[in-house]
């Protein structure tokens, strides 16, 4: 074989498995072949080009995650593409995954393992990070916003999260949902620590015997809280439930081999919510997606494999965990627990913390006073969804300020509401906020002012928020206050 005719065959072999590789054929060296002949005959060689390289990393993710369930399901029914999904970089490009019928301007960029479509510039109307039903040609899509600084890895563990609430809605029996009445006190948190604590042990304990040994702890300390909050049972059992089991299922399934495996796996990711003293906030709703997907995982060891199919049928991870492994004694479990783990010093910790909370409290009810424009109430709305940080302050048994919230979305018929970046109050049938809007009622700009109006049409937008009523209500205005409501 002449020199030429080698060096073409080597560059189309390494061509071939280019993508496999990843190598690079611009800067490749094959020793003892002529430099200048490999360079002439570079460009008359295709290169295969990689998914990542074609869709992106997150599109690239999200279907590995998507080809990893149907091998395997984490969870019985659930579908990644149980409906469209749009992934959305902002202002920049999209991609569509799934969809039967493409919007104009969507072109193909890949056939299978799922049909994917790609569209640069904006998405009108896609202003929020994520929503559950995006309306797209005809298909209820989900979307999800990015930007391109973000880490791919966390946006599609957040997609398969969310995804997993929409299945929720119709895979899970509906469950009681309820608010806890008191704010926890002193001894409350550091329960809620000592929980945390035996998890935490039970995840890595060596043996069957010893996890069981540390989760029946965990049962009898859990006991011991229910017994002094008995309002508390219902509402956690309720987030752990559904937040608990989304972030079991992205965890699980995203940190397989086969998609973003992490160092020590999920127990590992799930050692910021178990290590973590537990804040006054973080007993309403956030510790218990790590307390719920610990629960999870100790099942799946301890080989119940039925216990998804129960939760899915209304018992919550608790309700499971405490029949498989309640111990005998509840109260020696807890003596030991205590004695065992330093729950004297938790204890401590946890009365400095509700003080040092209340302080905060106070403060940031102040400063969400002294925000501009009238405080505008609007109507919640059954599915209504919300991602907000820590701290979060109860006002009354119905309402919670949340200080740093980043969306709300919320949608019946007739009437849609979507607000980022802006500190809400959360009320049982209603959104609180601050803003200095534009108003337009039946077709018409419209400046507050005192009086109750009624309208068949209103729309209030600002930056990161769009209220928009289709469907008769009434506008309420008083004292620096503007609400919203609906008529049947």
């Amino acid at each position: 074989m002449n020199k030429t005719l080698a060096i073409a065959a080597v560059l189309s072999l390494l061509a071939q498995s280019a993508q496999a590789r990843r190598m690079n054929l611009n800067s490749y060296s094959l020793p003892g072949l002529d430099a200048a002949a490999v360079s002439g005959l570079r460009a008359e060689i295709p290169v295969p080009v990689s998914d990542v390289e074609t869709v992106g990393p997150r599109v690239t993710l999200l279907l590995a995650a998507d080809r990893s369930n149907r091998r395997d399901p984490v969870w019985p029914g659930y579908d990644v593409f149980g409906q469209p999904v749009l992934l959305y970089e902002a202002g920049v490009r999209s991609f569509l995954i799934a969809h039967p019928n493409p919007p104009a301007g969507y072109e193909p960029a890949l056939s299978s393992p799922r049909p994917v479509f790609v569209k640069q510039g904006p998405v009108p109307g896609l202003n929020f990070t994520f929503e559950f039903h995006f309306p797209l040609n005809g298909a209820d899509t989900f979307a999800y916003r990015y930007e391109a600084q973000d880490r791919p890895a966390q946006d599609i563990r957040t997609v398969v999260h969310e995804r997993f609430h929409v299945f929720q809605k119709t895979g899970f029996k509906p469950g009681r949902y309820g608010k806890r009445a008191s704010e926890p006190d002193g001894e409350d948190l550091a329960l809620a620590a000592l929980e945390q604590k035996t998890l935490k042990l039970a995840l890595y304990a060596q043996g069957t015997r010893a996890a069981a040994g540390y989760i029946g702890q965990f049962i009898a300390v859990r006991e011991a809280r229910y017994a002094r909050f008995p309002a508390a049972r219902l509402p956690e059992n309720y987030e752990e439930r559904s937040e608990g089991t989304a972030r079991y299922a992205d965890l699980v399934l995203n940190l397989r081999q086969e998609v973003s495996p992490q160092p020590g796996g999920p127990e590992a990711s799930l050692l910021p919510y178990l290590d973590s003293f537990p804040d006054v906030d973080k007993m309403g709703k956030s510790r218990y997606y790590g307390t719920g997907a610990a629960q999870g995982l100790l099942l799946d060891r301890a080989g119940r494999a039925d216990w998804k199919a129960l939760v899915a049928a209304g018992q919550s991870p608790y309700d499971v965990t405490f029949h498989a492994f309640r111990p005998a004694d509840l109260a020696a479990s807890l003596a030991e627990a205590k004695r065992e783990h330093g729950y004297e010093g938790l204890l401590a910790t946890g009365l400095q913390k509700v003080s040092a909370f209340q302080a905060a409290k106070t403060a940031a009810i102040a400063a969400y006073n002294a925000l501009p424009g009238p405080e505008w109430s609007v109507p919640s709305a059954t599915g209504m969804g919300y991602s907000a940080a820590s701290p979060t302050y109860k006002l009354s048994p119905t309402e919670t300020l949340m200080p740093t919230t980043y969306m709300v979305d919320a949608a019946m018929e007739g009437y849609e509401f979507n607000l980022t970046d802006r500190p809400v109050v959360l009320g049982g049938n209603e959104v609180r906020f601050h803003a200095a809007a534009a108003v337009v009622m039946d077709g018409r700009p419209f400046d507050l002012a005192d009086g109750v109006y009624t309208f068949g049409s209103l729309s209030v937008s600002a930056a990161g928020l769009k209220v928009f009523v289709s469907r008769p209500g009434t506008l309420t205005v008083s004292g620096g206050k503007a609400a919203v409501t609906l008529l049947q």
